[in-house]
């Protein structure tokens, strides 16, 4: 089959995006550049060969540490990686081994500085975890404590694996003052007469109880009264707060908020408070007892409306409230009944407005309306503008003249 240009360049552009795929996946998996020498240390003055190694994985190798764990270490080396030295931790451990961990109250207490504080009369329990940690296989194994004797329990195998463990219980009742006691552990590997062993401490101090301190519990408001709840600017209220402490603690302080921004602290449950301004107001109060305990912002709460100032009007025969401040011109309707206003007009009578009764379109609004505006006459005519302006060219000519 034969290709023409456009399927050319098509598969070029594929073997290019190919190639460029491929460098950047080993660009991204490349993690050093390294430089070994090649061949045997040239003599002085001599050269020496190089060869460069992009290492994409670190080799690595298993080698026993000094705790005698199997541990990964990375090859300095990577063309001369060691073998591995061991697979698990017991190819480190060097013949039979065995260790014991014991705990108080779940805590590891080796030290006097770490004893559990346990009050005297309760519970005492040690735990003891016991390992092998050798690469041999034990019996024989035996758990003492030089104070509470020979621990037994029925995890204890006849024959102990290697990297095996097991876990025994001992429990007793805890006693005045510092306990310590030591717990070892002896076994023998199996078909053998050696012994190891291993121990462990544990520490717990016993104390007295103390009586719980009585909580300071904190006071109860149980109402906060507000006297009036409405009104208009200027509003003097009364505040009255009922209240309690659960421990019979007395009441020391009063917080008053009263919404509007001022805040008050009074000694006494009664106070007087004067809203200034319009609006819904949210008062609360926090009481706080001779402890200092307070109670909550939100257990008393008391809302006060407070209206702009208005004045009492007659409309339609009616006794009506009004925004704004004036004079009460009635209380209740039957002082506006008959009171209908006459319907006037405005006319101008003598160069004044004034006003007269009936029904009537108006004709002014001030005296100024009124007043008549007569015209001032203009005296002289454009020809005798004309002759004076003539004349004073003519004097002034004659001026000229004369002074020459």
């Amino acid at each position: 089959m034969i290709l023409d240009k456009k399927h050319k360049i098509v598969i070029a552009i594929l073997v290019v995006l190919i190639f460029v795929v491929v460098a950047l996946i080993l660009f991204s998996k490349g993690r050093d550049v390294e430089i070994f020498q090649v061949g045997e240390a040239p003599e002085p003055g001599g050269a020496a060969c190089f060869e460069q190694i992009m290492v994409l994985e670190s080799p690595t190798f298993l080698k026993c540490s000094f705790e005698n764990t199997c541990e990964e270490e990375v090859c300095l080396d990577p063309h001369n990686c060691p073998q591995n030295e061991c697979e698990v931790d017991a190819d480190c451990k060097e013949g039979p081994a065995i260790k014991i961990e014991k705990s108080t109250n779940d805590k590891d207490a080796d030290l006097e500085s770490q004893a559990v504080q346990i009050k005297i009369g309760e519970k005492v329990t040690w735990e003891y975890v016991v390992t092998n940690t050798g690469n041999t296989n034990l019996e024989n194994i035996k758990l003492t404590d030089n104070k509470e004797g020979d621990i037994t329990c029925a995890a204890i195998p006849d024959v102990f694996a290697s990297q095996e463990s097991f876990t025994c219980i001992k429990e007793s009742v805890a006693k005045e003052g510092l306990y310590s006691n030591e717990v070892s552990v002896t076994a023998n590997p199996v078909d053998s007469s050696d012994e190891v062993l291993d121990s462990d401490f544990s520490h717990y101090r016993g104390v007295v109880e103390e009586e719980p301190e009585e909580e300071n519990e904190s006071p109860v408001c149980n109402d906060l009264r507000a006297t009036p709840k409405d009104g208009t600017v200027d509003l003097k209220v009364r505040f009255d707060v009922e209240a309690e402490d659960p421990n019979g603690d007395k009441i020391e302080e009063y917080q008053y908020h009263f919404g509007d921004g001022n805040y008050a602290e009074s000694g006494g449950d009664t106070i007087y408070h004067t809203y200034t301004k319009e609006g819904n107001f949210k008062a609360y109060v926090v009481v706080i007892d001779a402890n200092g305990a307070e109670s909550g912002e939100d257990e008393c709460e008391a809302t006060i409306k407070v209206d702009a100032e208005t004045h009492t009007e007659c409309q339609n025969q009616s006794c009506v409230e009004v925004e704004g401040e004036g004079v009460d011109k009635c209380s209740v309707d039957s002082e506006c009944r008959g009171a209908i206003t006459a319907i006037t007009h405005l006319v101008c009578q003598n160069s004044a407005c004034v006003s007269v009764s009936g029904s009537g379109s108006n004709e002014c609004v001030t005296n100024t309306d009124c007043q008549e505006v007569t015209d001032i006459p203009v005296t002289g005519s454009k020809e005798s503008l004309i002759f004076s302006l003539a004349a004073m060219v003519l004097i002034a000519a004659g001026g000229f003249l004369l002074i020459r």
